[in-house]
């Protein structure tokens, strides 16, 4: 057990060490890419609160009209399994001449 964790320690040890790959230098050489800002900074908590209370109130409202459309199918009426009761109860094949 011991040799296990003393051979996975120097393992990982080894690869923390290794020399960055050709794919990793490429990748500190790239300029980042700009962002865009699409929001502006909030200018007090007041509004901070009510744009957490309007996102609130969307996201309510999409979770009900999702629940809505997911909604199960009701059931059939009672009225139309006893018209078709007496040849779905059992499966009864009858022989015919």
């Amino acid at each position: 057990m011991n040799r296990l964790l003393l051979c996975t320690a120097l393992t990982l040890a080894a690869l923390g060490c290794a020399a960055p790959t050709q794919t990793a230098a490429a990748d500190s050489q790239r300029k980042p890419i700009p962002s865009k800002k699409t929001m502006q900074a909030f200018k007090s908590e007041a509004e901070l609160r009510a744009y957490f209370s309007l996102f609130n109130q969307q996201i309510a409202r999409r979770e009900m009209t999702a629940a809505k459309s997911l909604a199960p199918a009701p059931m059939p009426s009672a009225t139309a399994d006893v018209a078709g009761a007496a040849e779905s109860v059992t499966n009864v094949q009858t022989a015919r001449r």
